[in-house]
């Protein structure tokens, strides 16, 4: 009896094992029927700036490659912390994507306090290019190199003003960086993305700005120099930081990621998309238009350059307290969704101060800092400072931000 049972339970087990090898073998591969529904791709920047467009080229270029859909959410806000808290935040199934430079995550946790996500809260399934970005003046301005400008900010200190795509943005850091490297005193503009930084550099109502190669390309600015180690290639003749003796950070890594614990077959399909998305001939002519090479990496590689990134930060964050221009202290912010203002602002009687969650919310004409600091605004905000109230020749109707003191 019992070499019966035993002759007809092996065959049984044999069939257990191999569906359960079965089973393991088909978790390691690509899950052919991904995606089954739209996918969403989060870009945690302003549409019309360089990332949306390139975000937009790439995720047409995914939506080719497979019969699914991704499509492109702009949740722009905190240099990226908002986005890029989205997609932690989101149900890791592989229908939420996060589309662009990974610097909110890489930064956040050195410069803004209690960021409910970390470098450990998303998987990394490709990198598609470096984010290269520079120093650019107006064509008309006089000042046609690095050192030039660098001489302009020291004999005027804390007249000259500079933006930036969002505090504790990449932009902001790599110019920060230089900033306290150097004992410069300056004033820093915040935009909620580069495109609508360059009319005011253009214009003269800022003196300079940090911007990406690809976006200053065509427009009437110049470039003083790009940030990291080489030129570009597509601006070889701009010097580099390093070239320069300057403080330097490596360039913006960009690519896709995906709330940490999304099934290891969904994210080996995205891997497999990713790499068609930037062989695609469209693709590829949209970033030939942008300026802004292919650097692909895949999920491995890309891990580990955001990991290296991330060490990269934590030692910048370690020096100086945290960025500081002047005396402000960068982690001492709320941040709203066209700038950042000190938590200790206080507020003018004839502004309209509305209160949003934790963050002030700023509808009036200025702001007023204790002393000895001038005036805070969200930018595209329009208003006046009272003259007795300004310094640094602050002029009116001018978009700016101030650290307290």
């Amino acid at each position: 009896m019992r070499s019966m049972v035993a002759a007809l339970a092996r065959p049984v087990f044999c069939a257990v094992a191999l569906a359960m090898l079965s089973g393991a073998h088909a978790v390691a591969q690509p899950a052919p029927d991904y995606p089954a529904r739209p996918v969403q791709v989060i870009v945690s920047w302003q549409a019309g700036g360089i990332i949306d467009t390139v975000g937009r080229a790439f995720a047409q270029a995914m939506s080719d490659a497979t019969e699914g859909r991704f499509v492109v959410v702009n949740r722009d806000g905190g240099s990226g912390i908002v986005g890029a808290q989205v997609v932690a935040s989101a149900r890791p199934d592989g229908y939420t994507l996060g589309f662009g430079p990974i610097t909110p995550i890489t930064t956040a946790a050195q410069t803004v306090r209690g960021v409910p996500f970390s470098i450990d809260s998303f998987d990394y399934v490709c990198k598609v290019f470096e984010n290269v970005m520079g120093v650019a003046v107006a064509e008309q301005s006089p000042l046609r190199s690095m050192a030039e400008l660098l001489a302009e900010i020291r004999a005027r200190p804390g007249q000259l003003t500079y933006g930036h795509n969002g505090v504790n943005g990449q932009a902001h850091i790599y110019f920060a960086n230089i900033v306290r490297g150097l004992s410069l005193q300056l004033v820093d503009v915040a935009f909620r993305g580069e495109a609508g930084m360059y009319p005011e550099i253009i214009s003269g109502r800022i003196d300079f700005g940090m911007g990406t190669v690809g976006g200053v390309r065509g427009r009437p600015l110049r470039l003083l120099a790009v940030f990291g180690d080489n030129r570009s290639v597509e601006a070889p003749d701009v010097p580099s930081t390093r070239e320069l003796g300057l403080p330097t950070l490596q360039p913006v890594l960009a690519g896709v990621t995906v709330p940490r614990g999304t099934p290891r077959a969904v994210v080996e399909r995205l891997e497999s998309l990713c790499r068609a998305a930037a062989e695609a001939p469209a693709f590829r002519e949209v970033m030939t238009r942008l300026g802004q090479p292919i650097t692909f990496l895949d999920q491995e590689a890309f891990a580990a350059q955001a990991r290296r990134d991330n060490a990269d930060k934590a030692e910048v964050g370690s020096h100086g307290d945290r960025h500081r221009h002047g005396r402000g202290d960068l982690s001492n912010q709320h941040a709203v969704s066209d700038a950042v203002i000190p938590t200790d602002a206080a507020v003018l009687p004839s502004v309209h101060v509305g209160l949003e969650r934790r963050s002030r919310v700023i509808r009036g004409r200025a702001v007023a800092l204790p002393d000895p600091i001038g005036g805070v605004v969200l930018s595209d905000v329009r208003f006046q400072i009272p003259r007795h109230r300004r310094r640094h020749g602050v002029a009116e109707h001018h978009r700016t931000q101030r650290l307290a003191g």
